[in-house]
């Protein structure tokens, strides 16, 4: 009998114990209507500013069969599907997430700071967008150490995280400010911005910028000496001062954010670095990756090799990839003699030769009636007549008939012409830097078996054509983008290296290859998920859109590298210059004493 009033007792205290904990539960959300009220109006505005389509709704309560829980979390899908959210994705705490997407949008139910820990694990980049938006809906005030919760999030440099919660009947929104004035860089402390009571908020709702102004707070740039994109000049008091475009870029960038700037720089040419495949990387990309600094500048090229491993900002210049080629071969001697007409002329006029030889052939010896008619009494060499003619030289016996005069007159005229063209055409010739045409393709340098002359950090841009990966040689160690051109070698450059070296080099000129092998972008580095990306971004757009990075070039450029400059002042004739006409007069003589053997052995015989 005393046993039976024993298990009685015991069971009695048992559904006691479960009543109170299950009244516990309902009170936990009994009170919710408020808090949905202020989730609405408050992703109203933000997934609207960040154009949140697919919405995900995270689990990170202790009791998810909880009624009122259950009616929470259907509330929440009725609203977001009635203001046009395309999908809606449910997450409970205890399910491992998948990474075949990176969540953008995401409203979170915690009950407790411990519940939260357990899914904070789950919060990597490879799951979650870190400049997403983060809805808290804190559902037991008590259990949640909302400091706690935003300093983890910050450490994860996640700065978008709003959290609600009800307290004596009133409905807080609140947040942190990484950076703020009066306060530590890097602070998380939860910052009440409104307050809803009565069915409504205290102050008009507006979602703050939390990155406009850092404050002043310490931003690490790591840079070094390249071309006309940072240049450090040491003054004459011993100060130093940094310049270059992108150093003008990224003091406008401080100025506009107001953060100070903490410039690391690195001694030596060329500090880029390379990634590798195995995430590891070398001089100041190794810095980004490790974050020992905040942003790496000095004309880096936007690499997919890159990228796997870092944040890149937006491209604020492009430019492309330059073949600086070799000047075409010098003129012959004698091309310079030929050069005034092109083949097509000099062929029409050696066919009018011959004709006028041919028909003077014929009239001299088959049509003898003809020839004082045409040629004139008295006119025995009427072949060396025309040579005459055509060499400028005067006619010691005119013909008597008006034909022939006609014949004669309009040779002469037709003669002079031609031989003034001639004449001031060479001259123009002789004393200019005569030269064959330069290549002006690709296709022409490889057809030619040219040699391309390139630096490492264009391997990962040629690789992609494997005919000029076959013809490349790497020079490290020199400055492989200006090194000497020889024929048949070709060198890769960009135009802010061609720019600083004609700063340096004032008489340099270079012939470029009117082909260029592509176009690349220039953007700054950051460390994976750096938080200040999209500030810096929205920034660089507006530098862009007013003009001003061209601006900040143009200070340094002097476009007469592009092409070699020819010498347009008068020049004294040298033998180099007359070396064809000497070839023509030692023809001729040649010519002479054959002639004179000849006529020597006739005379004899």
């Amino acid at each position: 009998m005393l046993t039976k009033w024993i298990i009685l007792f015991v069971s009695v205290c048992i559904l006691n114990t479960q009543s109170n904990a299950i009244i516990l539960n309902d009170n936990l959300l009994q009170n919710y209507d408020d808090m949905i009220e202020v989730l609405k109006k408050t992703t109203e505005k933000i997934f609207a500013q960040h154009h949140c389509i697919i919405v995900n709704i995270i689990s990170a309560v202790t009791d998810e069969q909880n009624v009122h829980y259950q009616e929470l979390k259907t509330e929440i899908l009725n609203y977001l599907f009635t203001k046009g959210t395309r999908d809606v994705r449910i997450v409970n705490s205890r399910e491992n997430m998948s990474d075949s997407f990176r969540r953008y949008c995401s409203i979170f139910l915690v009950d407790s700071t411990e519940s939260f820990c357990g899914i904070y694990p789950q919060i990597t980049s490879t799951k979650f967008k870190f400049h997403g938006v983060y809805m808290l809906m804190i559902l037991d005030k008590n259990e949640v150490n909302l400091q706690e919760i935003f300093s983890m999030m910050w450490k994860k440099a996640i700065y978008n995280v709003y959290g609600i919660y009800e307290e004596n009947k009133t409905v807080s929104l609140t947040t942190f400010f990484p950076f703020k004035q009066g306060m530590k860089c890097g602070n998380s402390v939860p910052v009440i911005i409104n307050k809803y009571y009565n069915k409504q908020f205290e102050e008009d709702l507006k979602i703050p910028k939390k990155l406009s102004n850092l404050y002043g707070c310490p931003i690490k740039v790591t840079a070094f000496r390249q071309n006309i994109a940072v240049i450090r000049e040491i003054q004459s008091d011993g100060s130093i001062k940094f310049h270059g475009h992108e150093m003008t870029l990224i003091k406008t960038l401080s100025k506009k954010l107001n953060f100070s700037l903490v410039i690391q720089f690195r001694d030596g040419f060329e500090q880029w670095g390379n990634v590798y495949e195995n995430g590891t990387a070398t001089k100041a990309l190794a810095e980004v990756i490790n974050k020992t600094t905040d942003i790496a500048i000095g004309d880096f090229f936007l690499k997919p090799t890159r990228i796997k491993f870092l944040d890149s900002s937006c491209s604020f210049l492009n430019y492309p990839v330059l073949l600086i080629v070799p000047k075409g071969e010098k003129l012959t001697a004698m091309e310079k003699l030929m050069r005034p007409f092109e083949p097509f002329v000099w062929m029409l006029l050696l066919i009018s030769f011959l004709v006028g030889s041919t028909v003077i052939y014929v009239i001299n010896y088959k049509v003898k009636k003809l020839k004082p008619f045409i040629f004139g009494y008295k006119v025995t060499q009427p072949l060396l007549n025309m040579l005459v003619v055509i060499l400028g030289s005067q006619q010691k016996k005119l013909p008597k008939k008006n034909f022939a005069r006609f014949i004669l007159m309009m040779f002469i005229i037709l003669c002079l012409v031609l031989r003034s063209i001639y004449q001031g055409s060479l001259y123009k010739f002789l004393q200019s830097d005569g030269r064959h045409k330069e290549v002006e393709t690709l296709q022409e340098m490889i057809e030619k078996n040219f040699t391309f002359l390139t630096h490492d950090f264009y391997f990962d841009i040629i690789n992609e054509n494997p005919d000029v990966k076959k013809l490349s040689k790497d020079v490290h160690g020199h400055d492989s983008e200006t090194v000497p051109i020889k024929q048949k070698s070709a060198t890769f450059s960009s135009r802010t290296t061609l720019i600083r070296y004609s700063l340096d080099h004032k008489e340099s000129s270079f012939k470029i290859c009117k082909e260029h092998f592509m176009t690349v972008n220039i953007v700054f580095y950051y460390p994976k998920n750096f938080y200040l990306r999209e500030e810096l971004d929205l920034q660089i757009g507006k530098i862009i859109s007013a003009g001003l990075v061209e601006h900040w070039i143009s200070k340094y450029d002097n476009t007469h590298y592009w092409n070699i400059q020819s010498n347009q002042n008068p020049t004294v004739m040298k033998i180099d210059h007359l070396i064809g006409s000497f070839y023509i007069f030692a023809f001729g003589l040649f010519c002479a004493t054959f002639a004179f053997f000849i006529e020597l052995i006739f005379d004899n015989n």
